[in-house]
């Protein structure tokens, strides 16, 4: 069984949230909590994902190994450009392909995730490593490097993995089997809602 926390009953909540009604559990400190936490890490998530291909075009733009600058006084010709412009679609389209291919491979690590939530509470487990593994791929994604952009990836992986992973568990040990899939389901909706926020945030951006 995951152990969720320390003292004072389960992660010091009050009451046996597998004994209330769905409505009193919609209505807990808990579920409020977890909604929160998804909401936030799936808008995050999803507004990377969404900007991907300009966030990585950005980047090689701005690579001297990518778009070397003209020499002093004169311009790149039509050809020049077009060479660099082509360089650039390549590189994005790598990036892109394997962004496809490694978020999904990232389900090798769910037996080191489960080892994780098996062994150790969800506040200093599960939920550290997804907030740790957040944290981490936010500030690579901010550092203009397209070899540091690799690492990137294969971190933004784990932690979408992770950050599922504890919500199921979270959500079964906390509340229990009587509501857990319409609980998941209110939470992935609440956070798919909260994620169509990334529209307009890609616009400002």
């Amino acid at each position: 069984a995951v152990r969720v926390g320390g003292g004072g009953g389960e992660d010091g909540c009050s009451g046996d949230l597998h004994q209330r009604s769905m409505r009193e559990q919609l209505h807990s400190i808990e579920y409020a909590r977890v909604v929160v936490f998804m909401a936030l890490h799936v808008l995050h998530f999803n507004f990377y994902v969404g900007t991907f291909v300009q966030q990585i075009t950005s980047i090689a733009q701005r690579d001297p190994s990518v778009t070397p600058a003209p020499e002093t006084g004169t311009e790149w010709t039509v050809q020049q450009e077009d060479d660099v412009n082509q360089r650039i679609n390549t590189i994005v389209q790598s990036f892109s392909l394997w962004l496809g291919i490694l978020m999904p491979s990232a389900i090798l690590i769910i037996p080191l995730v489960g080892r994780i939530l098996d062994t150790l509470p969800l506040r200093h487990g599960g939920f550290l490593a997804c907030n740790v593994s957040g944290s981490m791929w936010s500030l690579l994604a901010m550092v203009p490097s397209l070899p540091l952009q690799w690492l990137t990836i294969l971190v933004l992986s784990a932690h979408r993995v992770t950050l599922f992973s504890c919500l199921f568990a979270y959500t079964a040990n906390r509340f229990g089997p009587s509501h857990f899939g319409s609980l998941i389901g209110v939470t992935m909706l609440v956070s798919s809602l909260v994620g169509l926020l990334q529209y307009p945030l890609a616009v400002l951006a």
